[in-house]
């Protein structure tokens, strides 16, 4: 058996190991945040852990922020979290000679071999349904270990062929990052891409929490954040930039209290570079001298008090809501139906909750109006 295993991993030239690379970048990030390279005692982190006390107010402690770029060629065919096997049973797809002369590769990323190159052309997609379970839990568990440790990953891949970016996406949606596909190197704008999202500005290893009146209560948060397991009311966002956005639902807890003005408290802890101050020596000798620091890590910390005022009437709480508001709700939950559910549900619950806003806004428009009988919409989608 080992004479086999030895002679397999003989066989793998050019194969891309990505599972096995990313353990060991997790494997080394974990042991950075140990001693010697982080002090024993850490700020945030009380005698008992986090949360002493009945107020749980102790937060956790701050993670060191780390951008993580991973590049592709293919799919992962070796090691864990390996997406397509090359080395299968003879007779099964994967495992037949190449198709006719005149198909190309396409030049894109390096592979197991030519012929390898044309099998997967070949077939087009038909691996992507063949990834064992195990497999997705590798990437599940794998994006929690990087966001645990206030890690953004970006996926980039370059390849004629599929990738399997809808397995490898739980590593980027976990931790703010980004993903993108290239039909090939040549032709691709990577390097545009590459400077846009280092030069763009973005907030690490933020926290975000949402205090409520009384009569309030925040539920069903979305976007890709997750929830501290020790703090109530208490969300990690590992990276986010100007365009990322959040919604939470709020729901009435206190009935007798309706007609009272509420209020929300939102704050959001988050580190980012900052330009390092000049001292006055440095200013007389010029700037940008070599060797000094450009940039500094700068925890901050937003807060934002909003009072909400209650609506009398349904069609006062309409006419008052907010259009972008909404279609953020909207884009937030769609996408989690999509997600879970499949696109096709995804449409359908999309017009039905449409259909019932319109209804519902064209009835507290026009209470008066004569009530009609049912209308019969064949023709529609």
């Amino acid at each position: 058996a080992q004479g086999q295993e030895h002679m397999a991993r003989d066989t793998t030239r050019g194969a891309r190991g990505f599972g096995p690379a990313l353990l060991g970048l997790v494997e080394y990030m974990q042991a950075l945040q140990y001693p010697p390279f982080r002090p024993s005692s850490l700020p945030g982190a009380g005698a008992g852990g986090r949360g002493v006390g009945s107020a749980g107010d102790a937060l956790p402690p701050v993670q060191s922020p780390a951008h993580v770029m991973l590049f592709l060629s293919g799919p992962p065919d070796y090691g864990a979290g390996r997406l397509f096997d090359p080395r299968r049973a003879p007779g099964s797809q994967f495992s037949q000679p190449p198709g006719p002369p005149g198909v190309s590769n396409g030049g894109g990323g390096a592979s197991n071999g030519g012929s390898m190159q044309e099998a997967l052309e070949g077939v087009e997609d038909e691996w992507l349904y063949d990834v064992s379970p195990g497999t997705v839990e590798f990437y599940q568990q794998a994006a929690v270990a990087v966001a645990a440790l206030g890690a953004c990953v970006d996926v980039y891949a370059a390849s004629p062929t599929a990738v399997g970016l809808k397995v490898l996406e739980h590593l980027p949606n976990a931790t703010g990052g980004a993903m993108y596909l290239y039909s090939s190197v040549d032709e691709s704008a990577l390097p545009q891409d590459l400077y846009r999202r280092l030069a763009s500005a973005r907030a690490s290893v933020g926290l975000l929490r949402v205090r409520t009146s009384h009569a309030l209560k925040a539920l069903r948060f979305y976007g890709r954040l997750y929830a501290d397991q020790q703090i109530e009311a208490l969300h990690h966002v590992v990276s986010c930039c100007d365009s990322d956005a959040y919604a939470f639902d709020l729901e009435l807890t206190d009935r007798g209290s309706s007609a009272a003005t509420s209020y929300v408290q939102i704050a959001f802890q988050y580190t980012v570079p900052v330009p390092a101050p000049k001292s006055e020596d440095a200013i007389e000798e010029g700037a940008g001298a070599p060797g000094s620091a450009q940039c500094i890590v700068q925890r901050r910390v937003r807060v934002g008090t909003y009072k909400l005022q209650p609506g009398t009437t349904a069609l006062e709480v309409m006419r008052g809501a907010s259009s972008d508001t909404l279609l953020c709700m909207l884009m937030h939950k769609i996408t989690k139906a999509a997600h879970i559910q499949g696109s096709h549900q995804a449409r359908l619950l999309l017009r039905d909750w449409l259909a019932l806003l319109a209804a519902n806004y064209h009835k507290a428009a026009h209470a008066g109006a004569a009530t009609r009988g049912p209308v019969a919409l064949a023709q529609a989608p």
